[in-house]
């Protein structure tokens, strides 16, 4: 499975009339000469990068195209590829594009697992999934997409004799789910917010000169216990967040790297949640 769809449509759009309609979105034409048309459409840390075909550039067999016909009414007849980024917020991005290109011409969708939809099934798809638009229903893991999509990730750390066993033993005690799969340790989950936590082994952090100082001054010499902890999307995931990291502060020491790999202190972070700030991991 790649992380590439494809808008089919039963008129022979031309890739000047895709790259129009992605700059209408907010997209920007691409850099490279020798494509003039393709383009890409980035928002809030998403990113699809759209690939029109000329009108006739259908490779696919029979069968795919008579079910084509079948979805749109018509025969085929163009194509746009979407490259879709892993990044969180770029599936809602790619569907925005399938939505408007529905406006303006009949469409079909290939999904990420070449699956063929009709607009309809697409808009339904929509409708009753969190993520995933773009899996075939029996490839759909929600967890794992909504961590894979639309969390960011946050890295505790905190002094060797907190131990990964009470950690865990932590996180049970603050409500945690554990064990809900190979790579989650714990899930925390009130209302639309959603935590992930995956315990590490002991070892001690890789870092070197004012950080190295900063990480044994903090929390004693190594080695140190790691945690990784995806935040969902929302305010209220990153408000659960900060009320697991206080609670664990209470019983040790601990540093944070947000998901910009900025390492941050308990103050730093408390003085961005003073302060109001929208996004308290990412200095």
């Amino acid at each position: 499975m790649s992380d590439v769809a494809v808008v089919i449509f039963a008129e022979p759009v031309r890739p000047g009339q895709v790259r129009e309609l992605v700059e209408s979105l907010g997209g920007e034409r691409g850099p490279d000469p020798e494509a003039p048309d393709d383009s890409g459409l980035q928002r809030d840390g998403g990113a699809v990068w759209v690939v029109p075909c000329e009108p006739g550039d259908l490779p696919y067999p029979p069968d795919v195209l008579r079910e084509c016909e079948r979805l749109l009414g018509a025969p085929p007849r163009s194509r746009a590829v979407l490259d879709v980024s892993r990044r969180r917020g770029s599936e809602w991005l790619a569907a925005e594009i399938v939505l408007a290109a529905a406006e303006r011409w009949r469409v079909a969708v290939l999904d990420f697992g070449e699956e063929l939809l009709g607009i309809k099934d697409f808009q339904e798809r929509i409708a009753e999934r969190p993520v995933g638009f773009f899996l075939p229903a029996g490839w759909l893991d929600v967890r794992r997409v909504l961590r894979e999509q639309r969390a960011d990730p946050v890295t505790l750390v905190l002094p060797g004799e907190a131990g990964p066993e009470r950690l865990r033993s932590f996180l049970r005690s603050m409500g945690a789910v554990l064990d809900l799969d190979a790579g989650t340790d714990a899930e925390f989950e009130r209302g639309d917010a959603r935590l992930w936590i995956s315990v590490q082994a002991e070892g001690e952090a890789q870092v070197g000169g004012g950080q190295a100082a900063l990480y044994r001054g903090t929390l004693g010499e190594p080695p140190f216990t790691f945690a990784r902890m995806d935040v969902f999307d929302g305010a209220g995931s990153r408000s659960l967040a900060v009320e697991v990291v206080e609670a664990l502060a209470a019983l040790h020491p601990v540093l944070l790297e947000g998901p910009d790999g900025q390492l941050m202190t308990l103050d730093d972070l408390r003085l961005r949640v003073r302060s109001g700030a929208g996004e308290p991991f990412s200095p």
